[in-house]
């Protein structure tokens, strides 16, 4: 504050009060005739604060440890998704292989005496020619790419 501030100078103005002998005697007396309760209650307030501290100490814990099993179940779910994958991708290949060394041949069924087949690979030739693709009719008897691949038909 400034020397010419009003404030300042208002209260330099206002008399000065002096304490009684007995002030200091009579705040003591005020404060030991206050119930102790104050004290059990802070008491009180500092137990459930470190109640409710080990409380949530307690469920960090619980979930820390909670995370750290379903981390390793979500590993242990991977490996188990990859080993998976990694079956039928040899399945896969094997089909694959099984497919290109045998003949591309659809038995369409039979009529009479005949046997319905569409061989697959003439089909996919002709297409690619840009030409038509016909069924072939095979009389019983004759060896055709299905029956020698599987040994079904009619071994006449």
């Amino acid at each position: 504050m400034s020397p010419r501030d009003p404030l300042d100078e208002l209260l330099r103005e206002t008399p000065r009060v002096v304490a009684s002998p007995e002030f200091t005697g009579r705040v003591l007396a005020a404060l030991d005739r206050q119930p102790r309760r104050s004290r059990h209650r802070r008491r009180a307030a500092i137990a459930c604060a470190l109640a409710g501290a080990l409380a949530l100490t307690a469920a960090g814990v619980v979930g820390w440890r909670g995370a750290g099993e379903r981390q390793q179940a979500r590993a242990a779910e991977a490996a188990a998704l990859e080993a998976e994958a990694r079956a039928l991708a040899r399945e896969l290949a094997s089909l694959r292989t099984l497919a290109a060394a045998s003949s591309p041949v659809l038995y369409l069924g039979e009529s009479g005496e005949v046997d319905l087949v569409l061989d697959l690979g003439a089909l996919w030739e002709a297409s690619l020619a840009g030409g038509p693709a016909a069924a072939v009719a095979v009389p019983r008897g004759v060896a055709t790419p299905r029956s020698a691949n599987t040994g079904k038909g009619d071994p006449r």
